[in-house]
Order: structure tokens, then C-alpha cells, then sequence
């Protein structure tokens, strides 16, 4: 009369469909991945056009400075190293990024500009203000007739033109060749020989024409018409001086002229040397500056 049920269903007759592990981990690194890559997206997105924001993007560059140096020149270096993009994603135009020390770097190659600073003084603009190397002096090489131009400094910062006359003094360093961007000698030496030249030059019958310094700190004053001043940086121009003009004073030196001995050494102190015959019958004659009246003197055998 009754149906009996079946003894099977002692569980629910619907199974729930169990996912495999490793699909499981596929899709939650698929998940993760798209995560990743949409949060990347919106990153690049933000940065592309954040970074090209009209406010925060350079549309003018300043230039100031100098006397002889074009800062229309000066102004397309700069505008060079701002072409472009960091990564192809970033302009180099970029207020908060720009190339400040590559555009320094640049704008220096351009010759006689000397301590540039560039400053942002907005989002906008840039400025650039530099000053200018003065030539001072030459920097030559004995073996070409290419000088180099060097500032009050003797810092050396550009080629020279081909240059005559004397309007420049010529600095000569022996065993070592002028190169841009170094000093011929330290400040304080070339200060002690200007100090010194212009000594010679304004309280003797002297004139020098050049210099040439050996590395050993001797310096040998090239005198215009002939002659030589042979003297050390390791003395004050003004203890140099003072032994010339002893030499000078003295009745037996009086007839030194440019062109009638080959050289007054002053590089030993209060012994000084002169040479005062010409090259053909060189003889030397010693002297010193404590006794540089007296008429008995010895020989200078070099």
C-alpha cells in the first residue's frame, strides 16, 4: 500500500562541485595579476599627464651674464638637454625634474662662461646667470705656436686666437702641457711673479716678455731685447726684487742693458750670479748682495 523509500538517501542527493586546488591558485595569481597591472596602469596614467601639467612644465629659459659670450647660444645648450623624455614616460621639461646638473655640465663647454647657476623661479622658468673669464695671461708651448687663454687666476679656459705682439704675457711650463681646465701654477705663485714683473717692469730698464717655469719651481724671466732673470717661486717676489736691484746698483752692473749679458740669477738668496757677457765669450762673474760694492768677486764656473 505504501511505497518504500530507498535506504540511499542518507545524504543529500545534490553534490557540491569541488574546484581542483592548482585552478584555484591559477586564478587568484590571474587575479593578482590583473590587480597589479590595473593599479600599474593607473600609476603611468597619473604620471603621464601629471607630469605634463602646464603649471609644472618649463616654457621659458633666461639667460644673463657675460660681456662677449651670445645667450642665444647659450640658451639653445639649455634648451638641448631639455628635448626629450627620462624613460619615455617623464619630460625632461618637467618642473620638479629637469637636468639641472647635465644643462650645467653643457652650458660650461661653451667657452670663457664661467660659474654658471641655474635656478627655477617658477614652474615655468628657468634662470641662468654666469659670469665671464677674463684673459690675463698665455699659457704656450714651446714646441707649437698654440697658447692657451688663462684668467688673473691662470686658470687656462679656452684656445687662444693666433695672437701677436705682447698684449698678453706668455707663461711657458717646461715638461708639461697646457690643458683647459688646469692652472699654469698655483694663485699665490702667479700673483708673486705678476708682483715681480711689474716690478721689474716700472723700476728697472727691463722689460719682461716672458716666463717660462720649470718643475722644480725655478722661473726664468725672458727679458724683451735679451737677457735673463733667473729666479724661484719659493721666494717673495719683493725678496727677488730687492737682490736685483742690489745688482743693479752696483757700479760694476751699472751698463746692463737688454741684449749685453745672458743672465742676473737670483735663485740663491743673497748670492746672486751674473753673467754679463754675450753667449760668443761667455764668462761669469759672482757677486753678493752683502758685499755686492766690493770689488773683489769670484767666478761663477757654470
Amino acid at each position: 500500500m505504501f511505497k518504500k523509500q530507498s535506504a540511499v538517501r542518507t545524504k543529500n542527493s545534490k553534490r557540491r562541485r569541488v574546484i581542483d586546488p592548482r585552478q584555484r591558485m591559477v586564478l587568484i595569481q590571474v587575479a593578482i595579476g590583473a590587480a597589479i597591472f590595473l593599479v600599474i596602469a593607473l600609476l603611468v596614467t597619473g604620471v603621464w599627464y601629471g607630469t605634463r601639467i602646464s603649471s609644472l612644465t618649463i616654457s621659458a629659459v633666461t639667460v644673463s651674464g657675460g660681456e662677449t659670450i651670445s645667450h642665444q647660444v647659450v640658451r639653445e645648450k639649455v634648451e638641448s638637454e631639455l628635448s626629450g623624455n627620462y624613460l619615455g614616460l617623464i619630460p625632461k621639461r618637467f618642473a620638479w625634474l629637469y637636468p639641472h646638473d647635465t644643462i650645467i655640465s653643457t652650458v660650461k663647454t661653451v667657452p670663457r662662461i664661467k660659474d654658471p647657476v641655474l635656478t627655477r623661479s617658477s614652474g615655468t622658468e628657468l634662470q641662468l646667470v654666469f659670469d665671464e673669464y677674463q684673459p690675463y695671461a698665455l699659457w704656450c708651448t714651446e714646441e707649437t705656436t698654440e697658447c692657451l687663454l688663462v684668467d688673473d687666476a691662470g686658470y687656462a679656459f679656452t684656445v687662444a686666437p693666433n695672437l701677436k705682439g705682447g698684449a698678453f704675457m706668455r707663461y711657458y711650463t717646461l715638461g708639461r702641457q697646457p690643458v683647459i681646465g688646469e692652472t699654469i701654477v698655483p694663485a699665490a705663485q702667479l700673483q708673486n711673479m705678476n708682483t715681480f714683473v711689474a716690478q721689474v717692469s716700472t723700476m728697472t730698464p727691463f722689460v719682461i716678455a716672458s716666463v717660462e717655469i720649470d718643475s722644480v719651481e725655478d722661473v726664468f724671466y725672458r727679458i724683451s731685447g735679451g737677457g735673463e732673470i733667473k729666479a724661484t717661486l719659493t721666494m717673495s717676489a719683493q725678496e727677488v726684487f730687492t737682490n736685483l736691484q742690489a745688482v743693479l746698483s752696483a757700479p760694476e752692473f751699472t751698463t746692463l742693458t737688454p741684449g749685453n749679458f745672458q743672465y742676473i740669477d737670483l735663485r740663491f738668496g743673497s748670492k746672486v750670479f751674473v753673467n754679463d757677457t754675450l753667449p760668443a765669450t761667455a764668462t761669469s762673474t759672482a757677486t753678493t748682495t752683502e758685499s755686492i760694492f766690493s770689488t773683489s768677486t769670484p767666478t761663477d764656473t757654470q
